[in-house]
């Protein structure tokens, strides 16, 4: 973490920082007890430098300027992240609190057409979206269980292999209990920013 040849990923807006950090915090929290200050300083540098991105990434409305499929990669990783310091610290530290990651989820709603295909802008590929560990968490998070229709959907259409997200999925099912799946009444989204764009569905 101090080796400044590895450690840019603290500085960059992108997705490689959550990516590191909650991957460096899982680790960190795992082998706490053999190697305490060295887990604690890995924890307090994420809790640190992950606002670097959250606050500039997502900003103002959710989308991001690296495409639906990235978005989704940064933000699978930056629930995880929230989710295990909730878990054993009782706080995510104001993390799941910026105003453009709380409202994600609506973009990556509306970044899957009917296709099951991407809307491929920036530096995404059209290929089909799989479920969302992202989408899980703020269902849990921020109480918003309809926006899962169309992960269950594709959980029920899909023989399900290995997938790093699944996991994670399933922890954030069982927080939620059960639910009704219903489609969300948001028809239309507006974002801002970097990633400027406006996407309308009719269902």
């Amino acid at each position: 973490a101090n080796d400044p040849k590895k450690n840019n990923f603290y500085k960059t807006t992108g997705n490689w920082n959550p990516v590191c950090n909650a991957s460096l915090v899982c680790a960190a929290i795992a082998t706490y007890e053999k190697h305490p200050e060295t887990s604690a300083a890995i924890i307090e540098k994420a809790i640190q430098t992950v606002p670097v991105c959250l606050g500039s990434l997502y900003e103002p409305d959710g989308a991001s300027p690296e495409g639906p499929s990235y978005w989704d990669y940064a933000s699978n990783y930056a629930a995880q992240l929230c989710m295990v310091l909730q878990d054993n610290f009782g706080s995510d530290f104001g993390l799941s609190d910026f105003n453009g990651f709380k409202k994600g989820y609506l973009f990556r709603l509306f970044a899957v057409g009917n296709t099951g295909q991407w809307f491929n802008y920036g530096d995404c590929n059209p290929s089909g979206a799989q479920t969302s560990m992202a989408l899980w968490f703020y269902a849990w998070k921020f109480g918003r269980p309809e926006i899962l229709f169309r992960d269950i959907a594709w959980l029920r259409k899909h023989k399900v292999k290995f997938y790093r997200a699944i996991p994670m999925s399933i922890a954030c099912a069982l927080r939620l209990g059960p639910f009704e799946t219903r489609h969300p009444k948001e028809l239309i989204l507006t974002c801002k920013g970097e990633a400027e764009l406006i996407i309308a569905r009719g269902g």
